[in-house]
């Protein structure tokens, strides 16, 4: 397996905006979860214990729930969400995936939506799966945005598999967004 590695260390949200715009429309699946800032939960925009969920059905992307409370949490986060205007506390995108209408077009919008609101998390995108298992990809990308990962700080990760057919060249597009936006290149 190949990997490529650039520090997300001091990246702002607007810059990784360009990292996502640069996956290709093109790719599978998208899977991952967001998670919103101290700053907004402060600013009391959040609907604190509640939770948007996103994926595919019959060919089109849809809200899997609009708004599901945590346990122990009452109806009241979830009437501020839908009447008040606030933002989840968290954001799932549950293996958005299909091979028509290009639905990870679709989603890329939705999580530069919440990562330009300060929202941090993992973000995970392949090109092909080959079955029905994720650990079956051709081309990866996965976005570690303000988080740690064990001992690695923040980072996109990319990833092919020769065995399933990957290649380098079908990652370029990330990896120049990578170069214009200045990340550093670290070892996977």
């Amino acid at each position: 397996m190949g990997k490529i590695a650039f520090n997300l260390e001091r990246v702002d949200r607007y810059r990784m905006t360009q990292i996502l715009e640069g996956i290709p429309n093109n790719w599978q699946q998208l899977s991952g979860n967001l998670r919103a800032p101290q700053q907004l939960a402060a600013a009391l925009a959040i609907a604190m214990g509640t939770i948007r969920s996103y994926k595919i059905v019959d060919g089109k992307l849809m809200e899997a729930s609009s708004a599901c409370c945590k346990a122990g949490i009452g109806p009241g986060s979830f009437m501020a969400l839908m009447t008040q205007g606030r933002l989840p506390e968290e954001i799932a995108f549950i293996d958005v995936s299909e091979r028509k209408d290009k639905p990870i077009a679709a989603i890329k919008h939705h999580v530069i939506y919440y990562l330009q609101r300060g929202y941090v998390g993992t973000i995970q995108v392949a090109s092909k799966i080959n079955g029905t298992s994720i650990s079956a990809f051709r081309e990866m990308c996965t976005i570690f945005h303000g988080i740690k990962t064990g001992d690695e700080g923040p980072h996109v990760l990319l990833q092919w598999q020769e065995s399933y057919g990957g290649n380098v060249h079908r990652l370029e597009t990330i990896i120049k967004a990578c170069q214009r936006i200045g990340l550093q290149e670290i070892k996977p």
